[in-house]
């Protein structure tokens, strides 16, 4: 395909480009065509103003087969290389594609003289034959890809530079989910005690942004009346941070806040004063009318002051409004004057707003006696008719669908501007009150409707901005430490790396607040600069000689600063300098984040000595991104046309810059002028070989494209040569569609994209219609247009009762619209693929007969779905026929039919008694019970019951029994992940769901049901839950899609961009959902790019929820985008087609009526659906040229523009639109609408469900059961993992049987509780709970020093210079909280309370006590100070194989092996102390334990033996000695995970600690008892054999617990203290010997 003058207009090096591609204009190869030219042009824009990056010289080896001298010294080589041009695209798939094609151009050039063939790809430009094979090499690491790739690739030398902590594994979808909500439920649960601010730090917050936090948490949740709406909210926010970032930084200030007065002109930016004044003049003109009959009659001789009267003549009198606000309240008033005062305060006057405004009522102002508003005049029967006509004039006027919307936005403006009008009375009401915060819990005794002033609204803003920033943190913190990151990471890293803001790493410790907040002041309008970069080094150089002033401790510390910042300044123009060019593809959908970053790639390089010199470029590389805004549709993922017009805007105006002053445009040998631009593939008189001056074709080439030619037959729209001219190019001579088709599509979109469907009417969010022209090779090509429009039943009829006959939709039951569109749809698919005849009905019951021709291959043909709705019931129909068919499986993995059982399943698992879970799993496939089955399964269980069990009784068969009972083995230990596995080989689950992509999803719900596993630490309930949040949170994981060579094709129309194919239907064109903002009101928050808000409701037993000004303006812009988009939708479907194009569906109540035709109720709905759309263009088609056709409603006005009714009825006759579409245009098509499966000739009955299941038992029938299943021999894996507990290995060290018990079988043990004898009832609460009361004391109540500068640097939160609470009020405060959160409703607070302080004292009083609280002591000087550390590891240890055994009903075999097994521990140390002397440093890990409590308030005769027992000499006590044995692995545990941190200390750089052997602080007698070294390295020397017996039983390496033999008597202690040995039925206990 040779190049059209647009494309050759395209390939201008010299400036930056958009390329304005409609669809099908051929973009992909004219992009391919500009980045061969990029590599081959001598002489371009980026080659003579920019530095050559560092180049690698002649390459060698690779796919470079050519000798040395013929290659190229790239360092020599004028133009561009691959490794220099960046191209990014909008998905993997198109960047693949993309490199493939430069692949296949690259392989195509060869050496030699230009012939000017466009199939002969020989060049003089190339000097040798080697040149072409090293780009290729080259091309393997260019960067070609996604943006979020070249991000990702981008960083990935940097990564430590830009984070303390390198995360090492992208996040799942599944896990993005449960840490988002994760991270919202945590900042819901922090306290909001100032004592307890530090575990907000701890959770991620910023200390600077704790207070606030908790202050905007506590008004949003007045404000939103419900905690579980304020976690939506926030949740809603956190995946919506793009569109939140770029309204915050559009409205907010220097310090990121919304102030009021941004707010307010955000009510009126998008809209004109013009339109607005137009419309108040329109409303206000019967108004004045009205006024001017009364005057004519006498009646306003005589005003009285504040009346309605006296208001509405002043309001009359008022001179024309100067801003758009004004005159939306005029608007408001005047219907606040001429309305009645139930109009007024019903709903808060939202008459108004719902377009059910009632004015003038009965010909007058509405009456009123005091104290109400009084109407000022009186009747006048004379004129009475004549008033009431203009009163009937008036409102239609003021219900006209056309000037809804600036009533809407009077309403909105009107009710947060605080004036009145004049004359009205002071008592009046003019809008509902103002809410007053904080309110009630209940909303009795207040006004109906109340409202939010522009305060509260901006307040409410700035609160959502705080919590979200807060928890994004919190989130933030939760990837960090499971060393995860997402996309939103890469893109921080991204902008920490490219200065875009402070990077985040220097925020706190390094750079002074000053230079931070400068960093920060990026220009949001123009992000490639560095301004914000200028001013921070010069503040950064200003610190070093006063660093005090500036917040740093020293001048060190300022230099230090300094050289970081200039260091990362420098690294940046390092990266800028690698990129000569880059080409964005598909650039309507990239997002303003990604515009911002890719931007920062724009501006200065580094220059060093010998580089062309610096001609002060705004952009530096030369930049072409190529889009089209029709094809705009991705909101959903925060991509905004907006970005796209002004990026367009900025290129113009660079352009011309760079044209005015730049010299290489300058002169007689300029590289372009303003009357064309430069073919780099024509000589150039600056860059001429004597090898190229043989080319007589190159020579021949005109160099110069002129902006004022176009290609024959093309129009040069108005203002095309000037946006040539200044860089925009449109490219529009289509290479995919029918000539005839493409003309029909023409006429459809000069209407669907008018002007007069806009709403804002200064949006820039709205596509504009451009003409697109067949190219030579079509232009003979009519193509098909056809309608399914599917005409069924009007009244319900018999179906038929043989299991044996199929059911026909269009004769049998009750009509359904969804069922008749699907069926019609298979059967039109049906007949294309066996090329069969059709017949059009006609209105006079004749037939028209049509022609098909060949057959179409199920390849070509592609079905777009706008929802999923029909999905499943066109597979399932093509199915039946035996019609290949690929489905896409866009959307959510866990709302697939096939993963519907496997979540019931799940969920069954979990909760054994629940019966709801077990109806779920008994009546799937996987049980397959019946109404009576089911009955009998539940109704005589008892409440309480396993329900697992009982359904092992219920099973038909032996291997259904055994795979039940292997669900019952797998829910008592907690399998989940082994259940699923096994009902996926060895139930009906794929018998019932057979097609590859069901196996597919089942195997992607393993792996999602696997990670959540990890996530949740293997709960099996909490699983569970995860599971079901995912699920309802409707933005679970997209299942993986097969190819579909030969195979029908259904998708999305999203999934359809870029695609094509012979035959497209587009089908439930008159679905009623696609705009529908149904998420965006159950979440109760709108994030638009221009605007966020959210729904308020502070009171849930309201019955009308408050006035929101910000959330009906978000509503307002959400739809009118959601609108402008979904017209989008339409293009990109119907675009798609190349020879025929089908529309599929029907309105509501369409019927056949004999004579006449099909009757169409045509509704244009508040949510605009494809079907009204098209049929409104062929409407507006007709009447604007002005010719009878079937498409008018004949209600029509010649000669003026047709306005588009609400509703209207069209009658077609399907033959008068069948060979002349009758919408003006000559050239065009006509359209088959066929109404009934009967149209197609040849239809045959799809098999019925009894038919399948009967032809399945005949191929089963014919299998040989005895034929045996060879095994394959078990797999050899490098580790095996469990996550353990370091108390855990401890009781596994005293009894393997009892840890066999909780973990294998998932036995749990009965709490025993805390008392001061084992004969006396006591209120004390069980011990677990006495111990955490203690610990939280300890935790919230531990001193902790000042930060001293001269010890070993500690984090902050060991140095918070604290004092103790041990004691005193301090400790009463506190108390009360502590038993809120934990202590049970049986426990006696007075009692618990006592002994609470009796230990509390005794640790205070303690050595270790004094210690804090003294800071000094026999240990040295205390340093730092922290309570419940975190930590998390894992040990990997070798021992004997462990085998891995998988079950099935017919026995088990051992499919895994492997010698290495891994322990993961994760915890909280209860108090580590650091603390140093003159010599060293050291830190201590302390385990508090509180056991045996009750010997402090009932203490034995003797002491002696207990833990009370206290040596004179110092030594350890026998009681002393046990407890350290007997938690030896958890404290040593602790000890690893200090040795672990002061690690990664040493390895960032910092002096390490001296981690001491780890203490137990006994509570009751507050000795600190250390452990020894032979237990120390004993307990070390036994851990791996215990870990890996460990591991061995968690991957069922013991299949029951003889393996464990019983403890011998001598051990009874032990049993004694064992849940499995106590209670009325225990289950174990000691042996006999």
């Amino acid at each position: 395909m040779s190049l059209n003058h647009g494309q050759r207009l395209a390939l201008n090096l010299d400036a930056h480009l958009v390329l304005d591609a409609g669809a099908g204009t051929g973009k992909t190869k004219t992009i391919v065509e500009r980045v061969i030219e990029h590599y081959l042009a001598p002489v371009q824009r980026a080659s003579l103003l920019l530095p050559r990056p560092a180049r690698p010289g002649r390459l060698a080896g690779g796919m470079i087969i050519d000798g040395e001298a013929e290659r190229v010294d790239l360092n020599e080589w004028s133009g561009l290389l691959p490794t220099e041009v960046v191209v990014l695209t909008f998905t993997n798939a198109a960047a693949e594609e993309l490199k493939h094609r430069l692949r296949k151009a690259l392989s195509a050039l060869r050496a030699g003289s230009t012939s000017g063939d466009a199939d002969d790809r020989a060049d003089s430009r190339i000097p040798v034959q080697g040149l072409p094979d090293q780009f290729r090499m080259l091309l393997e690491d260019a960067p070609i890809g996604t943006i979020d790739s070249f991000f990702s690739r981008l960083i990935s030398s940097y990564r430590p530079l830009l984070s303390e902590r390198v995360s090492k594994e992208q996040i799942s979808t599944a896990e993005k989910i449960t840490l988002e909500t994760l991270a919202v439920n945590t900042a819901w649960r922090l306290s909001s005690n100032r004592n307890r601010h530090g575990i907000a730090i701890d959770a991620g917050i910023p200390q600077e942004m704790v207070e606030p936090f908790f202050d905007a948490r506590s008004r949003l949740s007045q404000t939103l009346g419900s905690t579980a709406t304020c976690r939506k909210v926030v949740r809603g926010l956190l995946t919506r941070s793009v569109f939140l970032e770029g309204v915050v930084n559009a409205l907010g200030d220097d310090s990121g806040e919304i102030p009021e007065a941004a707010l307010r002109e955000a009510f009126t930016a998008w809209l004109d004063l013009d339109r607005v004044i137009e419309v108040l003049e329109r409303l206000q003109e019967p108004i004045q009318c009205w006024f001017d009959m009364m005057r004519g009659a006498g009646m306003t001789a005589k005003i009285d002051p504040d009346t309605r009267l006296a208001a509405l003549a002043e309001h009359l009198n008022l001179p024309t409004p100067s801003s758009t606000w004004e005159a939306l309240v005029r608007i408001f008033h005047l219907h606040r004057i001429i309305c009645s005062h139930n109009g007024m305060t019903n709903g808060g006057g939202a008459a108004l707003f719902r377009n059910n405004a009632k004015v003038l009522p009965s010909g007058y102002l509405p009456p009123g006696r005091a104290p109400k508003w009084e109407r000022g005049h009186k009747t006048a029967p004379s004129i009475s008719t004549d008033l009431n006509a203009i009163s009937e004039r008036a409102n239609l006027i003021w219900s006209e669908p056309e000037h809804v919307f600036e009533r809407q936005m009077a309403f909105i403006v009107g009710n947060i501007d605080t004036s009145r009008p004049a004359q009205m009375l002071s008592t009046h009401p003019i809008r509902a009150p103002r809410i007053d915060l904080p309110t009630s819990y209940s909303s009795n005794g207040l006004p109906k409707v109340q409202r939010f002033d522009l305060e509260q609204e901006t307040r409410m803003l700035n609160d959502l901005c705080v919590v979200q920033k807060a928890t994004a943190e919190i989130l933030s913190k939760l990837k960090s430490e499971r060393d995860l990151h997402d996309f939103e990471d890469t893109a921080e890293s991204v902008g920490d790396l490219l200065l875009a803001r402070c990077p985040k790493v220097c925020r706190i410790k390094l750079y002074s607040p000053k230079v931070v907040s400068a960093l920060d002041k990026i220009d949001h309008e123009q992000p490639w600069s560095d301004h914000h970069i200028d001013a921070a080094l010069e503040l950064s150089r200003q610190a070093i000689d006063n660093p005090n002033e500036f917040g740093l401790s020293s001048v060190g510390d300022a230099e230090l600063a300094h050289a970081d910042l200039v260091s990362r300044v420098e690294i940046l123009q390092r990266i800028r300098r690698r990129y000569m060019a880059m080409i964005i593809d598909e650039a309507q959908d990239v997002n303003p984040r990604q515009w911002k970053l890719l931007s920062r790639l724009w501006g200065k390089r580094q220059r060093v000595a010998g580089d062309p010199p610096d001609e002060n470029l705004e952009w530096e590389p030369t930049i072409c991104y190529v889009g089209d805004l029709k094809q705009s549709i991705y909101l959903f993922r925060q991509a905004q046309v907006a970005t796209f017009h002004r990026y367009a805007e900025h290129l113009r105006r660079i352009n011309e810059y760079e044209f005015d002053t730049v010299r290489v445009f300058q002169g007689k040998n300029a590289l372009r002028t303003d009357e064309w631009s430069r073919d780099p593939r024509a000589l150039h008189e600056t860059f001429v070989r004597a090898s190229m001056m043989s080319a007589g074709h190159r020579k021949a080439l005109v160099p110069e494209v002129r902006f004022d030619v176009t290609d024959p037959s093309l129009p040069l729209p108005l203002g095309e040569i000037s946006n040539r001219r200044a860089g925009h190019v449109r490219l529009a001579i289509n290479y995919r569609t029918s000539k005839g088709l493409l003309k029909v599509m023409n006429r459809w979109w000069h209407d669907v994209f008018d002007p007069r469907h806009q709403t804002f009417s200064r949006a820039d969010w709205y596509a504009k219609h451009q003409q697109l022209h067949a190219c030579d090779g079509r232009s003979d090509e009519q193509g098909v247009l056809e309608w399914l429009l599917p005409v069924g039943p009007t009244t319900v009829s018999m179906v038929p009762e043989d299991l044996v006959d199929p059911i026909d939709p269009f004769q049998h039951g009750k009509p359904d619209r969804k069922l008749l569109e699907s069926t019609l749809i298979v059967e039109r698919i049906r007949a294309l693929i066996q090329g069969s005849d059709c017949i059009i009905g006609t209105a006079s019951g004749n037939h028209s007969h049509v022609e098909e021709g060949n057959p179409v291959d199920p390849g070509d043909i592609m079905v777009l779905l706008p929802t999923r709705k029909l999905r499943d019931q066109i597979v399932a129909g093509l199915r039946a026929h035996g019609i290949p068919v690929q489905a896409d499986k866009e959307g959510d993995l866990l709302s697939r039919q096939v993963i519907t059982p496997l979540m019931g399943l799940v969920q069954f698992l979990a909760r054994p008694d629940h019966r709801h879970h077990a109806a779920w799993v008994a009546r799937s496939v996987l049980v397959g019970m019946n109404d009576s089955m089911m009955d009998e399964y539940l109704r005589d269980a008892p409440r309480g019951s396993n329900l697992i069990s009982r359904l092992i009784e219920q099973a038909v068969s032996e291997d259904q029994k055994a795979l039940f009972r292997q669900w019952e083995n797998c829910a008592r230990s907690g399998r989940i992940l082994e259940a699923l596995e096994l009902t996926a080989d060895y139930s009906d689950l794929l018998v019932a769901h057979p097609t590859a992509n069901d196996r597919t999803d089942v195997a992607s719900f393993i792996a999602m049901v696997n990670d959540a596993r990890l996530e949740v630490g293997g709960d099996s309930v909490m699983l569970a839950d995860r599971l079901m949040i995912v699920k309802d949170q409707g933005d679970s994981a997209e299942a993986r899609t097969l190819t579909s060579a030969g195979s029908v094709r259904l998708m999305t129309i999203h999934k359809s961009k870029g695609l094509q194919s012979k035959v497209v239907i587009l089908a439930d064109a008159f679905g009623e959902s696609l705009t529908k903002a149904t998420h965006e009101n159950q979440d109760r928050l709108i994030v638009s790019p221009n605007i966020f808000g959210v729904h308020p409701k502070p009171w849930p037993d309201a019955s009308e929820d408050p006035i929101s000004s910000v959330w009906n303006l978000s509503t307002l812009l959400n739809q009118s985008q959601r609108h402008a988009e979904a017209r989008r939708l339409l293009y990109v479907a119907a675009t798609r087609a190349e020879e025929r194009l089908i529309i599929s569906g029907s309105p509501r109540g369409a019927a056949w009526i004999n004579g006449e035709g099909i009757r169409l109720d045509i509704v244009q709905g508040a949510t605009p659906s494809f079907g009204p759309m098209l049929i409104e263009s062929m409407r507006q088609s007709a009447h604007r040229e002005n010719i009878e056709s079937p498409w008018l409603s004949g209600e029509e006005d010649v000669g003026i523009p047709a306005t588009t009714p609400k509703k209207y009825t069209l009658t077609i006759d399907p033959l008068s639109v069948q060979h002349n579409l009758q919408i003006g245009e000559k050239d065009g098509i006509g359209m088959r609408i066929y109404h009934s499966p009967d149209c197609f000739q040849d239809r045959s009955q799809p098999k019925t469900v009894i038919q399948t299941i009967t032809e399945i038992e005949e191929v089963l029938s014919t299998l040989d059961e005895a034929e045996s299943v060879s095994l394959s021999p078990p797999e050899v894996h490098d580790v095996l993992t469990s996550d353990l507990t370091p108390a855990g290995l401890d009781v596994a060290q005293s009894c393997m049987r009892r840890h066999w018990f909780q973990r294998h079988i998932g036995l749990q043990g009965e709490v025993v509780r805390l008392v001061r004898n084992p004969d006396s009832e006591s209120g004390l609460p069980p011990p677990n709970v006495f111990g955490s009361i203690v610990h939280r004391l300890v935790e919230i109540g531990a001193p902790s020093p000042a930060r001293d500068s001269s010890s070993i640097p500690l984090p902050v939160d060991w140095t918070t210079d604290s004092a103790s609470r041990w004691e005193g009020d301090e400790l009463e405060a506190v108390l009360p909280g502590i038993f809120d959160e934990l202590l049970t409703g049986s426990a006696d607070r007075d009692l618990t309370a006592d002994a609470v302080r009796s230990m509390i004292q005794v640790l205070r009083d303690s050595p270790l006590g004094r210690f804090l609280i003294e800071e000094e002591g026999k240990w040295g000087r205390l340093d730092g100070v922290r309570t419940e550390l975190p930590f998390g590891f894992e040990i990997t240890v070798k021992g004997s194989p462990i085998e891995v055994e998988s079950w099935s009903p017919w026995g088990s075999r051992t499919h895994l092996t492997s010698e290495h097994a891994q322990g993961r521990f994760s915890g909280l140390v209860d108090l580590v102390v650091a603390y140093s002397d003159e010599e060293t440093s050291r830190i201590l890990p302390i385990d508090l334990k509180t056991e045996d409590a009750y010997l402090l308030w009932d203490p034995p005769e003797s002491i002696e033996g207990t833990l009370l027992e206290v040596p004179d000499n110092g030594d350890l006590t026998d009681a002393e000695k046990e407890i350290l044995s007997k938690h030896r692995h958890q404290l040593v545990m602790y000890h690893l995970a200090l040795v672990r941190l002061e690690e990664v200390r040493k390895k960032a750089g910092l002096i390490p600690r001296t981690v001491e052997r780890p203490a137990v602080w006994v509570g009751i007698s507050g000795r600190l008892v250390q452990m020894g070294k032979s237990l120390f390295e004993q307990t070390l020397l036994d851990l791996d054999h215990l870990i890996h017996e460990l591991v061995r039983i968690d991957h069922g390496g013991y299949a029951n617990p003889d393996a464990f033999p019983r403890l011998p008597l001598k051990h009874a202690e032990t049993c004694h203290s064992c849940p499995f040995s106590r209670g009325s039925l225990p289950i174990c206990g000691p042996g006999n010997s």
